[in-house]
């Protein structure tokens, strides 16, 4: 991944852009917030080191995303 932007593939097979919108480092885990160019919606992976590759793995609904969404709310309600 690049600091700009990464290409994931969808649900239906089509490559997909996606600009970092930020970094956050949550209880010793990493993750990123992704989100497709201009457009509201933002996605939300944590990244995983293996055999010294990364690996992003999103996060859904749930505790993890909750923990993640309200980082992100709470280090950018100033802004």
């Amino acid at each position: 991944m690049s600091e700009a932007f990464m290409v994931v593939e969808n649900g239906k097979g089509e490559q997909v852009e996606l600009e970092l919108v930020d970094r956050l480092n949550i209880d010793s885990k990493e993750y990123v917030i992704l989100s497709q160019m201009n457009s509201d919606d933002a996605f939300a992976y944590r990244i995983d080191e293996k055999n010294g590759k990364r690996k992003y793995s999103s996060i859904g609904a749930g505790a993890e995303f909750k923990k993640v969404f309200d980082a992100y709310v709470q280090k950018h309600e100033n802004d």
